[in-house]
């Protein structure tokens, strides 16, 4: 016997057979290992994009944060100004990368169009710039 609380009636007592008790068993297992999995590959991404006119290169991490940059010959000819909005839109370009990333990283491990993928998804695309916006700063190609 197994107790499961009810919000309507306290405590429900129930009787689940071994093979139920296992396939739960079996299934929490599962997904236990589907987060960790999905964890360390979080871990483990990082997104790099050129700016159009080559004059930076910028990583971000698995949160978006700005983890590397790199400026070429090129962007030593820009005026400061013009420089910080290239590295602004790279950096941003990166972002809506990785959120699409993300998003596919999701649908292999937990299933295109499962909640999980798809609360994943959300959540990056409230954090991260979307495409649309991007474009509308003169960041798409």
């Amino acid at each position: 016997m197994c107790g499961v609380a009810s919000a309507n009636r306290g405590w429900v007592w129930m009787d689940f057979d071994d093979a139920v008790l296992r396939d739960i068993e079996r299934r929490i297992e599962q997904q236990l290992a589907q987060a960790e999995q999905f964890r360390s590959r979080v871990e483990a991404t990082t997104v790099t994009v050129e700016s159009p006119g080559g004059e930076a290169i910028v990583t971000v991490n698995s949160s978006g944060g700005l983890e590397g940059l790199e400026l070429t010959d090129e962007a030593m000819r820009l005026p400061r100004d013009e420089l910080a909005q290239v590295i602004l839109m790279t950096s941003r370009q990166a972002q809506v990368r990785l959120a699409e990333r993300m998003a596919e990283l999701a649908a292999g491990i937990y299933g295109a169009g499962s909640e999980t993928a798809d609360f994943i998804s959300s959540a990056y695309a409230e954090q991260l710039p979307s495409p649309a916006e991007e474009v509308d700063r003169g960041g798409g190609r």
